[in-house]
């Protein structure tokens, strides 16, 4: 009797642990219908205890795991205790969540089982936890996985010095970086994006032209992980068509502007975790430096192409024996070794721009359209002749129909298929002179520097002025000896014309061999030679001290009208006997000018000279004077021979004679007009000459500044 209260308070002690304990208590039998629930049961399961004893067990268990409690009842039923066995079991409201239990057999005194006990622990925050840490290290291990296959190969690619190799093999690497429906890199050629680089896509969405905002021109790495979070609206027609709704997309900066991305098309909505992300930003950062080496390297090889190019322009120069056929071989040596197109245009003698050399890779239609010298459509951001004019450089990022603000239609529509064209015109100037242009183009697709080369074009250009110019002075030196020789021979022929003349008479009148009756001819013949010898020994003269700057003038007001009389009288027996009529119109009113009278009438007689001895028999020269302001005018026209147009800006230089024939027919030494240019311009004065061309007779015009009244 001494020991039943000790039973129950032993009973009442274990009921009271029960109840208090944080674990899930619960007690059933051997075919598991429940016999006890404690209050922590009740919290955990969310079933009270009045509503699940004498249930089954089975009612917190998930259907696919009741055989669990099958094995668990075997083991009881054998006296086996099963401890920690952690599994999943149901909350009231269908919630699953992981426990560990621990069973226990419940005997009789007689060691019967009769039945079980289960503690049940909540360890649902402790296998998160774990499965946090296995998921971190399996990503641990992904990300380890794909940097080692970056890093990897960075070595191959990093000595690529093409960029053509290395976009190819940049896709290569990404492929097994990161896995995707489709890849694709795509690279920036002048304002347009396009697909350099794919794998997976359709051929359609392959050969895909950005020009406005796409994934191409994203500055960051983004993953766009559902098409309802697109930041560009106008691509997803191509998305939906290509069957794509994710995205990433890993931008690959070489310098201050994007040059290429890095697309992943996944065609399932994805979740871009850590992994994917520090994968694709390491790619991004290994293959812009596979692009900037690469850059450097195609800089490096151009940079030392051209250097040697320019370097050998002396040399091709040295090497013919005329200037034009240098720039020619210039030109075909530039294509394609450091350009795509070489145009080179020079002034001609008569001022205009001449095409000297072309070559040029493709339609040569096409680029001959885009230099024409002379722009007759409208406003053009680029020409010839403006570069020439202006000296002013132009360098085209792409050539296209906006570089002509109104071009004709066949014109633009030329421009637009040259749109991947870069150019640069550059002035020729030597020693202040403009001789011409040069002009460079490229195209720019497979070029990491996509621009026009202004550095090489202004070496180049600077080289090939000083050859040109070198060319030039030596051709007019030896056009100088040339001329030197001719007028040499020619002076030796004019003054051994007086001279046979003057010792031939001198002889015979020495000799008295002459009737009295020929004596008076006789010195008018010695005088005439005498006086033509005289004048050519002062032309030679006259041209010396205009060279040595020692011509001297006496300068006094006169009047031009007796001046120009005086000098049509002095001609006048040579053009009546051609029968060369001479009219002169004299307008000038008295006006005086500040002239040397002998000097004006020496300018004036030569070129009537001239007038008459190249104009054919029964022809006309008129003569004007006038003065109108501040000018007086003396022109001189006449119906004669005329004056090759080619030779018109070389007509008063010393020496020089349309054509040796006619100094031969008509004599002369080639210095009368450059003795009357020179005086005419020591009185402040212009002289100038014109004619339609040979046949066409000629006019030489006197302009010199009239005395105030």
């Amino acid at each position: 009797m001494e020991s039943t209260p000790e039973s129950l308070l032993q009973a009442l002690r274990l009921a009271a642990i029960v109840e208090s304990s944080d674990d899930a208590i619960v007690s059933k039998d051997v075919n598991g219908i429940i016999t006890s629930w404690n209050a922590a049961a009740e919290r955990m399961f969310g079933w009270p205890a009045a509503e699940v004893i004498g249930r089954s067990i089975r009612l917190i268990i998930p259907p696919e795991r009741q055989s669990e409690e099958d094995v668990v009842l075997s083991r009881i039923r054998r006296g086996e205790r099963v401890e920690h066995f952690e599994t999943v079991r149901c909350r009231r409201d269908g919630e699953r969540f992981d426990v560990s239990i621990t069973v226990s057999p419940i005997r009789r005194p007689d060691g019967m089982i009769i039945g079980a006990s289960k503690i049940a622990r909540d360890i649902t925050e402790r296998k998160r936890t774990e499965r946090a840490l296995l998921e971190a290290r399996s990503e641990q291990a992904d990300l380890r996985r794909r940097l080692t296959t970056i890093i990897d190969a960075s070595g191959a690619l990093l000595t690529s010095p093409r960029i053509d190799d290395v976009l190819p093999a940049i896709l290569v690497v990404a492929r097994q970086v990161l896995t995707s429906d489709g890849t694709a890199i795509w690279h920036r050629q002048q304002d347009e994006w396009r697909i350099a680089a794919s794998h997976g896509l359709s051929a359609a969405f392959a050969s895909s032209v950005l020009r406005a905002a796409g994934e191409a021109e994203l500055g960051t790495l983004v993953a766009i992980e559902s098409l309802a979070d697109l930041p560009f609206a106008q691509r997803k027609p191509a998305y939906e068509a290509e069957g794509i709704r994710s995205l990433l997309i890993v931008p690959l900066q070489t310098g201050p502007r994007l040059q290429a991305s890095i697309a992943f098309y996944y065609r399932l909505p994805q979740q871009f975790g850590v992994v994917e992300r520090e994968s694709a930003a390491g790619l991004g950062r290994l293959a812009s430096a596979v692009m900037a080496t690469a850059h450097l390297y195609e800089l490096q090889r151009r940079r030392r192409i051209e250097s040697e190019f320019v370097a050998e322009v002396g040399a091709i120069f040295s090497a013919s024996r005329e200037y034009r056929t240098a720039l020619q071989d210039v030109a075909a040596r530039a294509v394609p070794r450091v350009c795509d197109w070489c145009a080179i245009h020079l002034y001609d003698e008569d001022g205009e721009l001449e095409r000297v050399a072309i070559e040029g890779q493709g339609d040569r239609a096409e680029f001959e359209q885009v230099l024409r010298a002379h722009a007759d459509d409208g406003e053009e951001a680029f020409s010839i002749e403006r570069v020439a004019r202006t000296g002013e450089w132009v360098v085209l990022a792409r050539v296209g129909a906006e570089s002509c603000a109104s071009c004709a239609p066949s014109r633009a529509a030329v421009l637009d298929r040259l749109s991947d064209v870069a150019l640069v015109c550059v002035p020729l100037v030597a020693r202040t002179r403009t001789l011409g242009t040069l002009t460079l183009a490229w195209r720019t697709e497979g070029r990491l520097d996509t621009g026009p080369d202004v550095g090489f074009a202004q070496d180049l250009s600077l080289r090939m002025a000083l050859s040109i110019d070198n060319a030039l002075a030596y051709e007019e030196a030896r056009n100088a000896n040339r001329l030197k020789d001719e007028f040499l021979a020619n002076l030796s022929h004019e003054l051994r014309t007086p001279l046979n003349a003057i010792v031939g008479y001198a002889q015979m009148l020495k000799k008295n061999a002459m009737p009295e009756d020929r004596k008076t001819r006789a010195y008018d013949v010695l005088d005439k030679n005498a006086q033509a010898l005289t004048q050519i020994v002062e032309d030679v003269l006259d041209i010396s001290r205009i060279v040595t700057g020692k011509i001297r003038l006496t300068l006094r007001p006169v009047e031009l009208d007796p001046i120009v009389q005086h000098s049509v009288e002095t001609v006048q027996p040579g053009a009546d006997a051609k029968g060369v009529a001479i009219v002169v119109s004299q307008t000038s009113d008295g006006r005086r000018v500040a002239g040397d009278p002998d000097r004006l009438q020496q300018v004036f007689w030569n070129i009537l000279t001239n007038a008459v001895k190249f104009t054919p028999r029964d022809g006309r020269i008129e003569v004007s004077v006038s003065c109108q302001d501040d000018t007086c005018e003396v022109v001189v026209r006449d119906n004669g021979a005329g004056i090759d147009r080619r030779f018109l800006p070389h007509i008063f230089e010393r020496f020089r004679q349309g054509d040796s024939r006619y100094g031969r027919e008509h004599g002369g030494l080639g210095l009368g007009l450059a003795i009357a240019k020179q005086i005419v311009e020591l009185h402040g004065g212009t002289i100038a000459a014109d004619s339609a061309g040979p046949g066409f007779g000629s006019t030489f015009r006197v302009l010199l500044p009239a005395l105030s009244e």
